[in-house]
């Protein structure tokens, strides 16, 4: 969390073993930065006597710093008056994972968790019965209220709870957001009854969920797709109150890629912030690369000139940083001057992370998505499509050189197909790249797509986009699963001249996923 004057505060969980201090134990730590760039202060708030799970901090009005932990199954929260820390149990027992915590004007705790059960799969999958809560500070007590529908009935859900998120809007109504199944469950509050929420879904992923809300009372959700490992991002602007249609007005962005996909919980680490301009910032970690990757997505449109009539938001994916396996448990806040600050995890060196963002000089290369998985892709003669942009968030022109793509799938002993799998199209495109050379001007962005068309069903292709530049190079990852009917002839065919098409074939490509490669 940052507070007015931009200074961080952080609550984090050593191992067993503090590997920088040698002190033996769990413990909940917090530190900040007020002392200047670089210079951190560290305060255990509790030795843990059980393994520690999610923790959440804010900064109140009056300057004191709150937590709200997961530590054993209970679930508890703590302030900071001065030096000293007063920790109470918010609820004992029953509680899972993670919390997320959410300040009100008045300081007033609200607190976002889940409590699980055991349930018994006919199927024998692991899977959970959960039941979404809350908790807020009200006539002196803690008070807990099972998230139900309008009829009164427990909300239980199963598979969920791992990831939820809470917000307030400007009136202080409060808003949370459950993962169930793989998808993202919306408690509404009733307006008339407060203390009852209704659920709903939005047709965005659950997994790793992040929710805000913005000072104009905009809605922002983000999740990882469970299928394809997709960073998606959800825009709401219209008014909540409308109980009945408020969930159909979702935008959705399937903004880049993390690598995963069902099985691989434990590798989805996503965090979300609204500035005040109303762009979105991301950050994620790349679970194939071990990278920590951000992302900024303007509010503003970018009308289209293609039919049909379509938009796009201009945005951009930056490597942070590689430097081992890094980006774990990511987080990310944007201060008074919509800079972003992100806190996240150094696995390699036991070490908790953290950066702010400075401006580049120079032109500067950013391609989205950073890698693209396809999915279930229909094989040729469908064309598959994905829109990418190119931005340059420097401060001269970017000039882009060549666009290309080589298939790279491992293929049998004469097993190639004898056509194309991966297309590049400039010019039909939402802002279209055009002839190459293409000159960027600073702030601006361009788009192109890459077309797959797998050759078979049931098996991966396997492509690297590359992007050339004054700037240096772009490498991107692209992969497509084939699905559906076999329509070439004999089981394969040729695919004749397209228009519009580069091709760049040849390329020793040494580097992915948007790592920047200068030859």
């Amino acid at each position: 969390a940052l507070d007015g004057d931009g200074i961080a505060h952080l609550c984090y969980f050593t191992p067993p073993v503090d590997h920088l201090s040698g002190t033996t134990g769990h413990l909940l730590k917090y530190a900040n930065n007020a002392g200047g760039p670089g210079i951190w202060t560290t305060e255990t708030i509790e030795t843990l006597t059980e393994t520690g799970g999610g923790c959440d901090i804010a900064v109140a009005n009056d300057g004191t710093i709150r937590v709200a932990y997961v530590v054993g199954d209970d679930l508890k929260y703590a302030r900071r008056d001065g030096s000293s820390w007063m920790v109470t149990t918010v609820v004992s027992g029953g509680v899972k994972w993670r919390c997320a915590l959410a300040l009100g004007s008045s300081n007033t705790p609200h607190i976002a968790f889940s409590r699980f059960s055991d349930y018994d799969d006919p199927l024998d999958r692991v899977m959970y019965q959960g039941l979404p809560c809350y908790a807020t500070w009200k006539s002196g007590a803690w008070q807990e209220t099972a998230l139900q529908w309008a009829a009164g009935e427990p909300e239980y859900l199963l598979d969920t709870g791992e990831w939820q998120d809470i917000a307030l809007s400007s009136d202080e109504t409060v808003y949370g957001t459950w993962k169930s199944a793989w998808t993202l469950r919306f408690m509404v509050p009733l307006s008339h009854d407060p203390s009852q929420f209704a659920g709903y879904q939005a047709g965005l992923p659950g997994t790793a969920n992040r929710f805000r809300i913005d000072a104009s009372d905009d809605f922002y959700a983000a999740g990882i797709g469970s299928d394809t490992g997709a960073v998606v991002l959800g825009r709401n602007t219209s008014d909540p109150s409308d109980e009945t249609s408020w969930y159909f007005f979702w935008e959705r962005y399937e903004l880049d890629n993390t690598g995963t996909d069902y099985g691989d919980d434990s590798e989805q680490h996503l965090g979300l912030a609204a500035d005040s301009e109303a762009a979105a910032h991301l950050v994620f970690y790349d679970a194939i690369d071990d990278d920590l990757k951000y992302i900024w997505q303007s509010a503003s449109w970018a009308y289209g000139e293609v039919a049909p009539f379509q938009q796009v938001h201009p945005c951009f994916t930056e490597l942070v940083d590689s430097d081992g396996d890094v980006g774990r448990s990511a987080d990310i806040s944007v201060d008074g001057s919509n800079d972003p600050h992100i806190v996240y995890l150094d696995t390699s060196n036991h070490a908790v992370r953290y950066g702010k963002r400075v401006a580049f000089s120079g032109p500067q290369l950013r391609v989205l998505p950073s890698r693209w998985d396809y999915g279930h892709a229909q094989i040729w003669p469908i064309e598959n499509r994905k829109e990418f942009i190119i931005m340059n968030p420097g401060t001269e022109d970017l000039v882009i050189t060549s666009i290309g793509v080589d298939d790279v799938t491992s293929y049998p002993a004469g097993g190639a197909p004898p056509f194309q799998i991966w297309a590049v199209k400039l010019t039909e495109s939402q802002v279209p790249m055009g002839d190459l050379p293409a000159t960027i001007p600073p702030g601006e962005h361009r788009t192109f797509g890459v077309i797959a068309s797998p050759d078979t069903i049931a098996k991966s292709r396997t492509g690297e986009l590359t992007v050339r530049s004054n700037w240096g190079d772009m490498v991107v990852s692209l992969r497509a699963y084939g699905v559906g009917i076999d329509r070439t002839p004999g089981g394969c065919g040729t695919i004749g001249p397209v228009s519009g098409i580069a091709m760049v074939a040849g390329f020793a490509l040494l580097s992915i996923c948007g790592r920047r490669r200068r030859d």
